[in-house]
């Protein structure tokens, strides 16, 4: 690779961290929201329809599914923007991992007591979590926002923000500003 192609690949491999690292903060807050409204309207269920109750945790569902993406997409182009700086990261979260995949691979798992298992197509990612199912439903457990009963919400969202923190004052540092510099004197033929 060229050092055009070099500086080429940092700079939209920062790009994409950075746009994903607001998209997954924004995700988690989203998804503090949908589970806020669905504990409020679980609280005051005497006075709601059941499927009321039901659509919030519904959308809280889907909400922590979106993160899931979100947050590993953020982590893949951190990574990768790492790595092009020259620098290696710690490797990504497995579970995180098993967790996106199992949804994404949802339609193939045996849907069974509030949870998905195993089928018989293989769901791998599946089998590697704990227990080997991904629960369906969502449990508020004393305020605590845990995400698919195995993440806690808040250090999804810490290690968003101590990652974003990084990339975003990266960013301000002189390391962009002698890249410019460098790529600007190379194409004068200095």
């Amino acid at each position: 690779m060229s050092a055009e192609e070099d500086d080429y690949d940092y700079v939209m491999a920062r790009s994409f961290a950075e746009r994903w690292a607001y998209g997954a903060l924004r995700q988690a807050e989203r998804l503090r929201d949908s589970l806020g409204r669905a504990t409020v309207d679980e609280r005051a269920s005497q006075g709601l329809p059941p499927e009321s109750v039901t659509k919030r945790l519904d959308a809280a569902w889907v909400e922590q599914h979106l993160l899931l993406v979100s947050t590993q997409q953020f982590e893949k182009w951190a990574t990768r923007m790492l790595k092009a700086r020259g620098e290696i990261r710690d490797k990504e979260s497995d579970l995180l991992r098993f967790l996106r995949n199992s949804l994404e691979h949802l339609d193939e798992a045996v849907l069974d007591g509030g949870y998905a298992v195993p089928g018989d197509s293989g769901n791998w990612s599946l089998r590697q979590l704990p227990e080997g199912r991904l629960p369906l439903g969502i449990e508020i457990v004393d305020g605590q926002a845990k995400v698919l009963d195995l993440l806690d919400l808040d250090e999804i969202q810490r290690n968003c923000e101590e990652l974003a923190d990084e990339i975003f004052e990266e960013m301000a540092s002189p390391y962009i500003d002698d890249m410019i510099d460098a790529r600007m004197e190379e194409l004068r033929g200095l």
